[in-house]
């Protein structure tokens, strides 16, 4: 049997081979870029809304995370509104804190804090919250609590 590989030279097939190969990884590496998490998604705990993010691309593995108030049924027990100025993860996962402001019942501005963890590729996360320490202020002083997060792209 001739066939055409037969027929040529043991240079120019491995030329072919590697031009094939090199078409390949061409293909793969236009498929393997990160993955962009661009959007709004509001941000929910079992409870209630915690805010909405605004999410884009700030480099090779990088996203901008803004921070915003909700307007959706919000989460009872979690101070909102201007918790922080924009933050980054890298490689889809991060942690950062926010400390937003609320008031007491007598009317004191206290601040709650929070410290969130967030893995963009499984939209999930958790916070971690120190609760207003309102028991001076006609409130209460109540312990510490964990809740998970998920994104939900709007």
């Amino acid at each position: 049997m001739n066939t055409l590989a037969r027929r040529l030279s043991p240079g120019i097939r491995t030329g072919l081979g590697f031009g094939g190969a090199g078409v390949l990884l061409l293909l793969a590496a236009g498929t393997a870029s990160a993955d962009t998490y661009d959007g709004t998604y509001v941000v929910t705990t079992p409870l209630g809304q915690v805010g909405e993010w605004t999410i884009t691309s700030c480099g090779d593995g990088c996203s901008e995370i803004a921070l915003g108030g909700g307007y959706g049924a919000a989460d009872p027990d979690m101070a909102t509104g201007a918790v922080a100025g924009p933050v980054r993860v890298y490689d889809g996962q991060g942690s950062f804190t926010a400390d937003p402001s609320s008031t007491c019942p007598d009317k004191t501005s206290l601040t709650q804090q929070q410290s969130y963890t967030v893995n963009l590729q499984t939209m999930k996360g958790t916070v971690a919250v120190i609760p207003l320490r309102c028991g001076a202020h006609g409130g209460t002083d109540d312990p510490p609590f964990t809740r998970t997060l998920t994104l939900t792209k709007i």
